[in-house]
């Protein structure tokens, strides 16, 4: 095969592995265009040099599985625990299916590959809205302000039923002592009478605020 043809093939790839790594940049996720493109390309090229850069026999789906061994060590890396939460999953999955489309883009399949790059796509942007079928009727989203330490954030868990902390943030105050501004999804529905009642019998936390709207009814 003419190596122009192969270059195509490549930047196919990298094109593929663009478009999916905005999506994850745009959600501000540490592996954003650079590494999903990099990724697509690198798997692409992979699988060329096994088509075309050996003579003699050989078996080229050796190749392919490696890229897919290695890309778990690569996946693995971006997955992270954070108290009782696990993050880092679906860009790891997703650098996994970008591997998957660079391979098939090297490979001259080219419809696999630009659908490939379309579902992911889809699952990455469409099937992130959260919707109302798929979730509890009863989630609140709250903003948490409370003091870090080792067990508060646990303790926070189960007092007010957390399922998902969508962001959060750590300062440190006057007094030296961190403090984190975190925005949650819980099952609790509060009041202020029941938001204040928490606070009293759990000082660590300093207020307990209903996102939608910033008041607690």
């Amino acid at each position: 095969m003419n190596e122009w043809i192969m270059l195509l093939r490549v930047l196919g790839a990298v094109a593929a592995g663009t478009a999916i790594g905005m999506e994850r940049e745009l959600r501000y996720k540490e592996a954003g265009v650079r590494t999903h493109a990099l990724i697509c390309s690198g798997a692409a090229i992979f699988v060329l040099i096994s088509q075309f850069g050996f003579t003699g026999n050989y078996d080229a789906s050796r190749v392919a599985s490696t890229i897919v061994s290695g890309i778990g060590f690569l996946g693995a890396g971006m997955i992270l625990h954070k108290h009782v939460h696990i993050q880092g999953l679906t860009t790891a999955a997703g650098m996994w299916a970008t591997a998957a489309i660079g391979m098939a883009m090297g490979t001259g399949m080219y419809i696999l590959a630009v659908g490939g790059t379309l579902m992911v796509l889809f699952v990455q942007l469409i099937m992130f809205v959260e919707w109302k079928i798929f979730r509890s009727k009863n989630w609140r989203t709250y903003r948490v302000v409370y003091t870090v330490s080792d067990n508060n954030y646990n303790q926070l868990a189960q007092v007010l039923a957390i399922r998902k902390t969508i962001r959060s943030t750590i300062s440190r105050d006057a007094d030296g002592n961190l403090t984190c501004s975190a925005l949650i999804k819980a099952d609790a529905a509060l009041n202020c009478v029941q938001a204040s009642d928490i606070m009293l019998q759990h000082p660590y936390i300093h207020s307990i605020e209903l996102a939608e709207d910033n008041v607690l009814s």
